[in-house]
C-alpha cells in the first residue's frame, strides 16, 4: 500500500451538530429517558455518564487521531498531536531547564529559532511519510542541536540562579530516552519478524467477518449497580482513585493542604470511577488516565506524587517543610518536565510496535511493511451497526492503540459523518479470536487463539527488552556519574590540635576572647544549632531574638551551626552590631507581611523582625531550582 494514501475523510462533508451541543443534550437526557424516571435521577444515572463519555471520546479523538483532523491537515497526515504537544515543552525545557525563567536574549532567540525550524522541517520533510521514524529522527536532531547550542552558550560553572543558560540534567536524559525509542523500531522489526506472513491470511479473513463498531448502550439506572461501582472503584482502580486528589495536594498552598479538600477530590474521583463501572463506554476515561499517567515512566512519577501527597497530609516534617515553602510553579514545572519526557518516549515505543502490528490485518501488505492504517473490508452480512460497510479503516491511534473508522448517515443533518471506535492492542486481536469462536469452527478457533497468544507474547517480549535496556542505561549512567564524582572528590579536612606558639600564630585566638580579656569575667553563651533548612533557621533566629529581649544577646561569644542553622548564625554574625544596638520590638504576622512586601531594609525598621523575615523567605525554591544543575550530580 502506498504510504501517501490515507483513509476516507468524512468530516469535510459532515454537517451534524457541534459536540458541545450533543454533550448538553446527553446531560439533560433529552432522548430515550425511561418513563417515570425523574429528571434529577436521570441526569445522575444516565445524563452525566453519557455526557462525560461523549466529551472524553471527543477529546481523545482530537489528540489521538492520525489522519484527516484539522491538526493533520495543517501539519502531517499519519501523525498524532501527541508527539507535537510533547515536543513543545521538550524544546522549552531543553533551552531553559526544568524550571524555566528568563535567561537572556540569545537563549530566547535560539528557542524561537528552534521552534520555527522544527515546524518548518516537519512541513517539508516527514509529512511525506505516514510512518513515525522520520518525525522521531527530526525531533532527536532538533533536540541534539539545541542541547549542543546550550552547552556552547553556557560554561561549566554556570548555575541556575543566573539569568543565563546553564547545563542541566533534562537535556541528556531526554536525548537518551529518545535514543532508546529510536532503537525500538528495529527491535519491533526483529520481535515481529515473520508474523505477518504466518498469521495475516487468517486474521484478515476473520477481520472481514467481525463487526468492530459496537452499539452504545445507555447505563441502567439501578441502585445495585451504583453500589457495586462504589465498592469496586477503589479495589480495581486504586491509583486512578488517588491520583486526582493527589496532584492538587502537592501543589496547593499550605492552608489548603487539608484532609477536607483531599476528601472532596477523592469523592469526585470515586464518583467518576463509579460511573465507569456502570457504563461500559465510560471506561474509556479510566483507560486514558491509566495510559497517560499510570504506565511506564509516567507511572513512577504519578506514584511519587501520590506518596508525597499522602506524606504531606500525614504531617511528615521533611515533606511538609519542602512543599509548604516551595512554590507551586517550581514543583509543577518539574512534574510537567517529567511527564512530557516520558509521554514522548512512550508514544514512540508504542508507535514502533503498532506500525508493525497493522500489517497482520492486511494480507496485501509487503513483508516488513510499516503501516499507519489498513482498510477494513467487512462483509455486508457481518455489519451490525449504523456504520456503512464500505470505506472502513483501521488506523494507528495515539501511538499505542488502534481506532476503527467509518461513515454513517446522520439522521438530523442527512449527511455522511465519521464514526470511530478505539481499541487497545490486545482487545482488537481478541475480537478476531471471538469471531472464530462464534463461527464454531474448531480448527480456525484453535489457530486464531494461537495467533492472538503469539501476538501477546511477542508484544510482552518487546516491552520487556525495552525495559531491560532502559534499566541498564539508567544503571550505567548512574555508575558513570558516581565514578566521575568519586574521581573529583576533594580530600577531607582534618583538624589539628593547636597548642603553645601555634595558637598565637592563628588569625583569631578563641581562648583569648573567651577566657581572658574584657569578656573573661562576664557571662558567656555558646550557641550550637543543627541543620533543618528554613525551620532550623527560624528556630535559631527566634532563640537569638529571645536572648535580645532579655538583654543577653551580647553574651553570645561562640556560635556553631550547619545548613539552615548556619544561615541564621551567619546573618547574626554579619549584622551583629546593628542587631545589638536595637531592642527587639513586636514581630507578628502583620509586621512580617509588611517587611516581605519591601525586600530592602528601610530606615527605622526593627532589625530583629527583619532577621526573622529574611530567614522565613522561601529559599527552598532556590534549592529545588538548583537540583537540576548537571554539576550537582
Amino acid at each position: 500500500m502506498n504510504s501517501s494514501e490515507r483513509p476516507p475523510d468524512f468530516d469535510r462533508q459532515c454537517r451534524r451538530r457541534a459536540t458541545l451541543a450533543r454533550v448538553w443534550e446527553d446531560l439533560l437526557v433529552k432522548r430515550d429517558r425511561p418513563e417515570g424516571l425523574g429528571l434529577v435521577r436521570a441526569i445522575l444515572s444516565m445524563g452525566l455518564p453519557s455526557a462525560l463519555d461523549r466529551l472524553t471520546r471527543h477529546m481523545d479523538r482530537i489528540a489521538g487521531r492520525s489522519f484527516n483532523g484539522r491538526w493533520q491537515r495543517v501539519f502531517a497526515q499519519g501523525q498524532s498531536m501527541i508527539p507535537w504537544l510533547c515536543m513543545l515543552p521538550a524544546i522549552v525545557f531543553t533551552m531553559l531547564g526544568p524550571t524555566p525563567r528568563w535567561r537572556g536574549l540569545p537563549v530566547a532567540a535560539t528557542l524561537l529559532a528552534g521552534l520555527a525550524a522544527y515546524v518548518a522541517c516537519v512541513r517539508l520533510w516527514p509529512a511525506r511519510w505516514s510512518h513515525g521514524q522520520g518525525l522521531l529522527g527530526l525531533q532527536w536532531l532538533v533536540l541534539a542541536l539545541l542541547s549542543a547550542l546550550l552547552w556552547w552558550q553556557s560554561g561549566p560553572s554556570s548555575i541556575e540562579a543566573e539569568a543565563a543558560p546553564y547545563r542541566h540534567v533534562f537535556a541528556p536524559i531526554l536525548l537518551l530516552l529518545l535514543l532508546v525509542a529510536a532503537l525500538a523500531f528495529p527491535l519491533a522489526d526483529w520481535v515481529l519478524k515473520g508474523m505477518a506472513t504466518k498469521h495475516a491470511p487468517l486474521l484478515t479473513r476473520l477481520l472481514a467477518r467481525t463487526e468492530l463498531f459496537d452499539k452504545p448502550r445507555a447505563p441502567e439506572p439501578s441502585l445495585r449497580r451504583f453500589l457495586h461501582g462504589l465498592i469496586n472503584a477503589p479495589l480495581y482502580h486504586p491509583l486512578q482513585l488517588l491520583l486526582l486528589p493527589a496532584i492538587p495536594m502537592v501543589l496547593v498552598p499550605r492552608q489548603y493542604a487539608e484532609w477536607i479538600f483531599a476528601a472532596v477530590g477523592l469523592a469526585v474521583s470515586w464518583l467518576i470511577l463509579t460511573f465507569a463501572g456502570m457504563y461500559d463506554r465510560l471506561s474509556l476515561t479510566v483507560r486514558v488516565v491509566k495510559r497517560m499517567f499510570l504506565i511506564g515512566g509516567q507511572g513512577l512519577v504519578s506514584v511519587a506524587i501520590i506518596v508525597l501527597a499522602a506524606l504531606r497530609l500525614a504531617g511528615v516534617d521533611y515533606v511538609t517543610t519542602l512543599l509548604d515553602t516551595a512554590s507551586a510553579r517550581v514543583v509543577s514545572f518539574y512534574i510537567l518536565a517529567a511527564y512530557s519526557a516520558f509521554w514522548l518516549y512512550e508514544y514512540w515505543i508504542n508507535r514502533a510496535l503498532t506500525e508493525r502490528l497493522l500489517p497482520l490485518l492486511d494480507v496485501t501488505a509487503p513483508p516488513g511493511a510499516r503501516l499507519a492504517w489498513v482498510p477494513y473490508p467487512v462483509r455486508s452480512e457481518a455489519v451490525d451497526s449504523r456504520v456503512q460497510a464500505s470505506e472502513r479503516a483501521i488506523e494507528v491511534f495515539a501511538g499505542g492503540r488502534f481506532v476503527v473508522t467509518g461513515g454513517y448517515l446522520d439522521p438530523d443533518s442527512k449527511t455522511t459523518c465519521g464514526q470511530w471506535r478505539p481499541y487497545e492492542r490486545d482487545d482488537l486481536f481478541q475480537c478476531l479470536a471471538d469471531t472464530a469462536l462464534r463461527d464454531n469452527d474448531p480448527e480456525e478457533t484453535y489457530r486464531a487463539k494461537m495467533a492472538v497468544a503469539e501476538v501477546d507474547k511477542r508484544c510482552k517480549l518487546y516491552f520487556n527488552l525495552l525495559n531491560i535496556g532502559l534499566l541498564a542505561l539508567a544503571l550505567g549512567l548512574g555508575f558513570g556519574l558516581h565514578s566521575v564524582a568519586k574521581k573529583q572528590q576533594l580530600p577531607g579536612v582534618q583538624g589539628q590540635l593547636l597548642a603553645g606558639e601555634r595558637v598565637a600564630s592563628q588569625p583569631v585566638d578563641l581562648r583569648e576572647q573567651v577566657f581572658t580579656g574584657n569578656t573573661a569575667r562576664g557571662p558567656k553563651i555558646f550557641l550550637a544549632v543543627s541543620g533543618g533548612g528554613t525551620r532550623a533557621a527560624l528556630y535559631a533566629a527566634s532563640v537569638l531574638r529571645g536572648l535580645a529581649q532579655i538583654g543577653r544577646a551580647g553574651d553570645v561569644v561562640l556560635i556553631s551551626g550547619v545548613s539552615g542553622g548556619a544561615a541564621a548564625l551567619t546573618y547574626f554574625a554579619i549584622h551583629r552590631s546593628e542587631l545589638l544596638a536595637a531592642p527587639a520590638g513586636p514581630c507578628g504576622p502583620a509586621e512580617l507581611e509588611q517587611m516581605a512586601a519591601q525586600a530592602q531594609p528601610r530606615k527605622g525598621e526593627d532589625p530583629w523582625c527583619r532577621f526573622i523575615e529574611v530567614m522565613a523567605r522561601p529559599y527552598i525554591d532556590d534549592v529545588l531550582r538548583g537540583v537540576s544543575e548537571l554539576q550537582v550530580l
